[in-house]
């Protein structure tokens, strides 16, 4: 009698409520995997925004050296070294005009082939009517995206501006031709003229037009590239390519590729939380609640041994089910899961292959197996599951066939209540996972919107801050320029206005007030100053390294200075060279340097 309370006790006390809370526990896991996602998309909507808002900055900051590169210091120069008035006044008002347009709104949407074709040739007309211009577009309703064609057109008419100032230098008549192809997905413009040419390993750095105007613009445009192929005296060749469209970024892909967890896409696995402790650990209480029903057989030593087997395979079913993180389950793990919940069938009842009188509890895996292909389909393999829960039922099937067995309940029950399980289970994971697409949907919605919104504001508070410098240092002098006014007086202002913008391109980890002030100033006392940035400055030694560079330059009167920002990775992070009557003479400044005596510099 006390055997038989224990039995019932395991079999109906713990096993049955145990089962119920295994689906209690899916509406838990749903609820609290959707706070989970909550959090986790408001950080990719913040980490988004960051990277936006930085790319952006810089992007936009590029762009508008650009136009002042090839606009403001070109006026700039023409009053500083050109004796005709005119030249200098329609130098100056179209670079007037190029800082209102870049005061507009950053453009956007799509253009037609057509227009986009139109515009390069008009580009190509302002600067030469006779350069021939040559299209080819296969596919007319083509369309571009406007900030690919904005970097297209600034580089084609920086390219063709150099060829008409360089190209021709010994005098020979040069012939310039473009190619334009147009194709989804890509745009390839060729500038090609036959002038003097160039070794391009040997373009000094401060070259802007090179690097500036053409190899930074392109690099604003994700896969795109570009090819310079010259040789002196062979002319020179510029082949831009680049894609139609600017795919956005999309943090939720990264997620996936490199296995961040924050950034990996929801699986319906997250929703409910199946891989989490708690889902684990529930799994086995479950699992081993089923494996006590049994007790009751009066085949006991056969039972024992066939649930033994039962429950390792179980074991090996769940650790299938549950380890492989991508979604759907891998089909190996997922045949593998089915096979093994076979198996742990067979075990119960092959065992028990004599004829006799059995408990239905002694096909006790059906029940555990029939949750696991439920989990199964959550996982995306209903197609498996189904194929696996059919062939389990088979074996049961076949073992009742047998002459002899006897069971207290007709198998034809207990098939249906096992597959109208299944069913709704299946019914129940496509509309999850469904669901799941959909959250995954919403997501990168609130993600792109939350970059795109910040790359806007980021674009429009670069934008101000630099039309802003440039309202107070280049445009006054530029307005005056345009006028009718003798433009005498002003040369010697434009040069150091010019060199001062120059710097802030070419050297924008040293462009501080106090720097870019000391060195007009020392240009005012007839010093060539040189100030170049090739990207290596630690922004905790930057302040440190700038005020030694202001140093330097208020102590320079006359001759010649170069201060270089060395590359990332070497032993100093910057050099002075200074060459004036006295000698030459190298300063390396150590990168890490602590303190800055004179002892922690390296001088000869």
């Amino acid at each position: 009698m006390r055997d038989a309370t224990v039995v019932w006790v395991a079999r109906e006390a713990i096993a049955a409520p145990v089962f119920g809370l295994v689906f209690a526990a899916v509406a838990i896991g749903g609820l609290r995997g959707g706070a989970q996602r909550d959090v986790a998309t408001a950080s990719l909507r913040r980490v988004a925004a960051d990277r936006a808002r930085e790319r952006a900055a810089v992007g936009e900051r590029r762009r508008i050296d650009a136009l002042v590169h090839d606009s403001v210091l070109s006026a700039l120069l023409a009053a500083a070294g050109s004796s005709d008035r005119w030249v200098v006044r329609n130098a100056a008002a179209r670079s007037v005009a190029d800082l209102e347009d870049l005061s507009k709104a950053v453009p956007g949407g799509l253009l037609s082939v057509d227009e986009v074709v139109a515009r390069m040739r008009q580009t190509c007309s302002d600067l030469d009517e006779t350069i021939p211009v040559h299209a080819v577009v296969p596919d007319r309703s083509a369309v571009v995206d406007s900030r690919v064609v904005a970097a297209l057109l600034e580089v084609l008419g920086e390219a063709v501006r150099n060829s008409l100032r360089h190209a021709g230098t010994d005098g020979r008549r040069v012939h310039r031709r473009i190619d334009i192809a147009i194709e989804a997905p890509r745009a390839r413009v060729t500038i090609t003229d036959d002038g003097v040419g160039f070794d391009p390993a040997r373009v000094a750095m401060n070259r802007l037009g090179v690097s500036v105007s053409i190899l930074n613009r392109v690099e604003q445009l994700p896969d795109a590239h570009v090819t310079l192929d010259s040789a002196p005296g062979l002319g020179t060749t510029i082949t831009v390519d680049s894609p139609l469209a600017i795919a956005d970024d999309n943090l939720m892909a990264e997620g996936a590729r490199h296995g961040s967890a924050e950034t990996l896409p929801t699986t319906a696995s997250d929703v409910l939380g199946l891989r989490s402790t708690g889902a684990v650990a529930l799994g086995v209480a479950f699992l081993v609640s089923e494996a006590l029903r049994p007790l009751a057989s009066v085949h006991q030593a056969q039972v024992h041994l066939g649930s033994a087997m039962a429950v390792l395979c179980l074991f090996a079913a769940l650790a299938l089910l549950l380890l492989p993180r991508s979604d759907p389950l891998p089909a190996g793990a997922a045949a593998g899961c089915g096979l093994v919940l076979l198996l742990a069938a067979a075990a119960t009842v092959v065992p028990l292959a004599q004829p006799g009188a059995y408990s239905v509890t002694t096909m006790w895996p059906w029940a555990v197996s029939t949750v696991a292909l439920a989990f199964m389909a959550v996982r995306g393999r209903l197609g498996i599951a189904w194929l696996a829960a059919i062939a389990i039922a088979a074996a049961y099937m076949a073992w009742q066939l047998q002459p002899g067995i006897d069971i207290a309940r007709p198998i034809s029950t207990e098939l249906l209540w096992q597959f109208f399980l299944l069913m709704v289970c299946s019914l129940f994971a496509v509309t999850l996972r469904r669901q799941v697409r959909r959250i995954n949907a919403t997501r990168a919605l609130a993600v792109q919107l939350a970059a795109e919104r910040a790359d806007a504001d980021a674009r429009r508070a670069e934008r101000d801050e630099q039309l802003a410098y440039l309202a107070t240092t280049a445009r006054p002098l530029l307005e005056a320029m345009s006028g009718n006014g003798s433009i005498d007086h002003l040369a010697e202002r434009a040069r150091l206005i010019e060199a001062r913008l120059r710097d802030r391109i070419r050297a924008r980890a040293l462009a501080a007030e106090d720097v870019l002030d000391a060195a007009e100033r020392a240009r005012a006392r007839g010093v060539e100053v040189t100030l170049l940035d090739d990207g290596g400055l630690d922004p905790e030694l930057a302040a440190k390294v700038r005020a030694r560079v202001t140093a330097r330059l208020e102590q320079m009167v006359e001759g010649r200075i170069t201060v270089r920002i060395l590359p990332p990775g070497r032993k100093s992070v910057c050099t002075i060279v200074e060459d004036s009557p006295r000698g030459v003479e190298r300063i390396e400044v150590p990168a890490g340097a602590v303190d800055w005596d004179a002892g922690k510099e390296r001088v000869w």
